[in-house]
């Protein structure tokens, strides 16, 4: 698959991976206890929650403000640490 975007997340069938874990995590927690109905529940609606936080425009909008806040914990590969500000 081709991405349309530059931006464009992975995604996992119809789902972004972070909005697929959302959703499965509780589903799977749920089955594992005998609570599959509750479980189905929460699943929806951290997805639904999820997808809301996320607004329109940045999917990755907690990435970057992770990179930015902790520039020694969380890097990316082709950018320099946020810490840094003058490359002379």
């Amino acid at each position: 698959m081709i991405p349309k975007r530059l931006d464009e997340p992975e995604r996992w069938m119809f789902w972004t991976v972070d909005e697929a874990l959302v959703m499965l995590g509780p589903l799977i927690g749920g089955m594992l206890s005998g609570y599959l109905l509750i479980g189905a529940g929460i699943g929806i609606g951290g997805f639904l929650l999820l997808r809301r936080m996320k607004g329109n425009g940045q999917a990755n909008l907690g990435l970057y403000a992770l990179y930015w806040f902790f520039p020694n914990v969380f890097r990316f590969k082709a950018t320099p640490p946020s810490c840094v500000r003058r490359y002379v």
